[in-house]
């Protein structure tokens, strides 16, 4: 019999010291492939870390833009409008006062009210902003007012929802199948024609949101009407409108998604509709390539789960919705951790992946919204924020906060799925400031542990451009590629990395892990 000594000494005979790369999570986050298959470029959990395509990079920061900085008066909703002379206005409601409020300068002027709450559901139609919530006189704001709709025909207190199509604003009635529409580019004054769903959805429920979208999957591109209950009923129709004799209204498709999560649950997003839905994203597009069950595999299929998760808590609220940032190319999606806090939920267009924002209050991003090139958060104290602006997390207009962020990669065998292994050193590739501090530790063999230790990269010797003469100069921003010794065994591992950055930014390029490797 071998006795326990020679096998020692035998293991030790076949142990190798070896290396392996493994890739920034550049794919984003991934909550559905199967842990042990998963691809090396994932992620298992993603917050604060922006996958561009080539390497990682720690989300920028917000800045105070403006706000009424009371206790109980937090944004309800924000809705942005750009003007026929290049610049743009921007509306506010806040919780407490009920009140409309212009905030394009940052300072919060009042436009209209107190009504009877601060929830609106917005959209903009000939240079006007309307306002609807299913309880207040549907509301008009320009660049300069905000008053009382002039649309006749029905109480504008019944209508819920707004949004147009081919240059006629349309309105949801509260609690029913019901639409109510303008004539051809009228803004008011005149009364409003309607058109009764009923007849055609057969799944009832209520009307949830209408809009146009563009379907390019036809000969020739054609805009659409659409209507979406909230039983996940959605009906497509051609035509001008439903009155129009000379381009007649005509039913083209019907689909069953998954029940809808709001009013105002969806993206538009380029020429797209993302609708936000209890199992997922479903964008409009993929209704007309494929079937609705293979179109909630596109867009979110990798984090339709995250979403679900959420809806089961909240499954109906102005909480969720989302806007597209075209400068930062990036999908913003509110996602409501209970009824008064959120998280964002992140798409990069630039590398096609998602991640999520997380804020030392989870209150600051209630809203969303992108106009004239610049995004904007509502939320906390009835703050807004300039959104990816800067290094550093503004509470108010002198609170800082570092931005905290984590990432966990994807398990990896490390080239050889049966061997067990010692792991001894990772050698993390980042571009940041010099001296700044981080945490990486590893999980082995699927499991999580709460070890993680604090690091430092070093300390540059030389001092920024432009500092005085006396010392060497270099770059602010510098690689660093320190190694650092970490804990684990096991046959497979996934390296986490997290920390605090404040007034700097950091790019994490990649991770290098050294390791023993035995024969079982």
């Amino acid at each position: 019999m071998v006795g326990l000594n020679q096998l020692k000494t035998s293991q030790q005979n076949v142990e190798q010291t070896l290396g392996y790369t493994m890739p920034a999570p550049v794919a984003g986050l991934n909550l559905t492939d199967p842990i042990d298959k998963m691809d090396q470029s994932y992620a298992l959990a993603l917050e604060n870390v922006v996958p561009n395509g080539l390497s990682c990079m720690v989300r920028k920061g917000h800045t105070f833009f403006g706000g009424l900085e009371t206790d109980a008066y937090d944004i309800q909703t924000l809705e942005g409008m750009a003007n026929a002379n290049a610049s743009y206005t921007l509306f506010a409601a806040s919780l407490g006062t009920n009140e409309i409020y212009d905030i394009t300068s940052g300072t919060f002027t009042s436009r209209a009210g107190p009504f009877t709450n601060a929830i609106w559901n917005c959209d903009t139609f000939g240079y006007r902003t309307y306002f609807a919530n299913g309880v207040d006189d549907v509301q008009v704001g320009t660049s300069s007012a905000v008053a009382a709709s002039t649309f006749t025909g029905i109480a504008l207190s019944s209508l819920i929802n707004v949004s147009s199509f081919k240059e006629r604003i349309y309105f949801v009635e509260e609690n029913s199948l019901t639409i109510w529409y303008g004539n051809s580019r009228a803004v008011g004054a005149s009364a409003l024609n309607t058109y009764d769903f009923s007849f055609a959805m057969k799944e009832g429920g209520f009307l949830v949101s209408c809009g146009s979208f563009s379907n390019n999957y036809a000969d020739s591109t054609q805009d659409l009407f659409y209507a979406l209950s909230s039983e996940g009923e959605i009906l497509f129709y051609n035509g001008s409108s439903p009155s129009d004799v000379t381009t007649p209204w005509g039913l083209v498709k019907r689909a069953k998604i998954g029940r809808p999560l709001g009013y105002r649950a969806f993206v538009r997003i380029e020429n797209d509709v993302w609708l936000l839905t209890d199992q997922g994203i479903v964008p409009i597009s993929a209704i007309f390539d494929s079937a609705p069950s293979i179109a909630l595999e596109t867009a979110g299929q990798k984090i339709n789960p995250l979403i679900a998760q959420y809806a089961a808590v909240l499954p109906f609220s102005h909480l969720w919705r989302g806007c597209y940032h075209s400068k930062e190319r990036k999908v913003y999606i509110t996602i409501p951790l209970s009824e008064t806090s959120t998280m964002l939920l992140v798409y990069s267009l630039v590398g096609n992946a998602w991640t999520t924002y997380t804020f030392y209050e989870n209150k600051i991003a209630l809203k969303v919204a992108s106009v004239a090139g610049s995004l904007f958060y509502g939320g906390l104290l009835g703050n807004v924020y300039n959104g990816e602006t800067g290094n550093a997390d503004y509470i108010n207009s002198v609170t800082i906060n570092p931005t905290r962020f984590f990432g966990r990669g994807a398990f990896s065998f490390y080239g050889n799925r049966g061997l067990w292994k010692k792991y001894a050193h990772i050698r993390p590739l980042l571009k940041t400031v010099r001296g700044r501090n981080l945490s990486l530790g590893l999980d082995t063999d699927f499991k999580q542990t709460s070890e993680i230790t604090a690091i430092g990269a070093s300390v540059s010797a030389a001092t920024p451009w432009g500092s005085p003469w006396g010392s060497p100069w270099s770059p602010g921003v510098d690689y660093i590629y320190d190694r650092y010794a970490v804990k684990g065994q096991g046959y497979s591992a996934a390296i986490k990395f997290g920390g605090a950055i404040n007034n700097a930014s950091l790019e994490i390029n990649g991770f290098d892990i050294r390791y023993m490797q035995g024969s079982w």
